[in-house]
């Protein structure tokens, strides 16, 4: 897949963002990994995203996909369950939904979705 950047949706105040109107991207490569973003704003003071993985997908920083964000940065679960680490220090999260892991600005973070194995009596 060929770098393209993100799109860059602004406004000039409150608006109402329908999930149908919202700008996506696909971005990644074998290294990266390759992700779904619905990008809802990305502006001066606030980039704010929705991406998926699925089960036992991930993602991490490649060359031409870049991972480290010049920002703090919030990821909050809305479904599934989102590992989360720094490679740097070894931090690693495990984030459950309805809960956020936090990371500060030039943080490379690696994510990938936990996916749950059967158990005897679910085979």
């Amino acid at each position: 897949m060929t770098y393209t950047p993100s799109p860059r949706p602004s406004f000039d105040g409150p608006t109402h963002i329908p999930y149908s109107d919202v700008s996506r991207h696909l971005w990644g490569d074998e290294i990266a990994g390759v992700v779904i973003d619905w990008i809802y704003v990305s502006g001066e003071k606030i980039h704010q995203i929705m991406f998926e993985l699925k089960p036992g997908e991930m993602f991490r920083h490649s060359e031409a996909h870049r991972t480290i964000f010049a920002a703090d940065e919030i990821y909050y679960v809305l479904s599934g369950v989102l590992m989360i680490s720094n490679p740097e220090t070894g931090e690693v999260h495990r984030v459950l939904p309805g809960e956020a892991a936090f990371f500060r600005r030039d943080t490379w973070p690696v994510s990938y979705t936990h996916l749950t194995l059967p158990t005897n009596r679910e085979v």
